[in-house]
């Protein structure tokens, strides 16, 4: 049974994914979410290669080494891990403030970038001192 028979057949479903679609349409226009899926859609290829690290280090490893040996292996597939995550953290603010000045068609959307990077290293920083603080 093919999808077009069944919408024919229900014209209230039919209504329903008509008014779906609108929506749908609309949410995906917005401008501050279209600039969070652009700044993401960038970052995806640090996100994939952080997952094939963990695959790699938590299924592929263990099978093949035991022991010492396999803690040995498991530090490249950590430290893989941690780096692009750690990386993909500080640069999903620029990223997202370059597309956001790219979508609301700023002159310059470089600076944009460079001012929310700048505040993820000033929060970061802060952060850090009031942990030395605490201890």
């Amino acid at each position: 049974m093919n999808n077009e028979s069944t919408t024919q057949s229900h014209p209230k479903l039919q209504n329903f994914l008509d008014k779906f679609t609108e929506v749908s349409v609309k949410v995906g226009n917005q401008v501050h979410l279209r600039s969070l899926r652009d700044a993401f859609a960038t970052l995806m290829p640090m996100f994939i290669l952080a997952g094939v690290a963990v695959l790699v280090n938590n299924v592929i490893f263990t099978w093949i080494f035991k022991g010492q040996t396999l803690s040995k292996f498991q530090v490249f597939g950590t430290a893989l891990t941690n780096g692009t995550l750690n990386i993909a953290s500080i640069l999903i603010a620029p990223m997202i403030a370059y597309y956001l000045a790219k979508n609301k068609s700023f002159e310059n959307p470089i600076s944009s970038s460079a001012v929310s990077l700048s505040a993820v290293f000033y929060v970061k920083s802060s952060k850090s001192k009031k942990s030395f603080k605490e201890q």
